[in-house]
């Protein structure tokens, strides 16, 4: 239903022979390339500060379109898989990818981050991404807002 609606906004908005390109996207739907939890999930794994740092200011400013709590299930899963690769070692890359239930094409991204993000920085980021969570929904975060949980959680997860 929400992909039917965001192609009903393209519709209304174009002629029929007009193209449908990023920029098109990001201006009727709202769906940034630049700016999204995937490409924050790729800054991440590249341990690109500056860029992570970009993207949850840019979140924080728009909390209604970058909500956090889809974001931190999306990261949690994707450094849950990172553990678990290291857990998995010396498996042909088709058996990694069924084990860690991801299709084999993203394994190189798991693999990056699993060599920049050892066993022990890893359950820190978990308990971060924790700690994010229970903060987004009021525990012990007194009046923090969504933008400061953000930078919070990339500080942590960086260090």
């Amino acid at each position: 239903q929400a992909i039917h609606n965001e192609i009903d906004k393209l519709k209304v908005n174009l002629k029929a022979d007009d193209a449908i390109d990023a920029s098109t996207i990001e201006k009727y739907v709202g769906i940034s390339k630049d700016y999204n939890v995937f490409e924050l999930q790729k800054a991440l794994t590249e341990k690109n500060a500056k860029r992570s740092f970009q993207i949850v200011k840019y979140f924080g400013d728009n909390t209604k379109d970058h909500p956090i709590t889809p974001n931190i299930i999306i990261l949690y899963n994707f450094f849950s898989k990172v553990l678990l690769l290291h857990g998995l070692k010396n498996q042909p890359d088709a058996d990694l990818a069924k084990n860690m239930g991801v299709n084999a094409y993203f394994l190189k991204d798991y693999k990056k981050a699993a060599s920049l993000y050892p066993i022990g920085q890893l359950m820190k980021v978990i308990h971060a991404l924790n700690i994010a969570d229970q903060k987004s929904k009021g525990v012990e975060a007194g009046s923090i807002s969504e933008g400061d949980i953000y930078k919070d959680l990339i500080f942590n997860i960086l260090n």
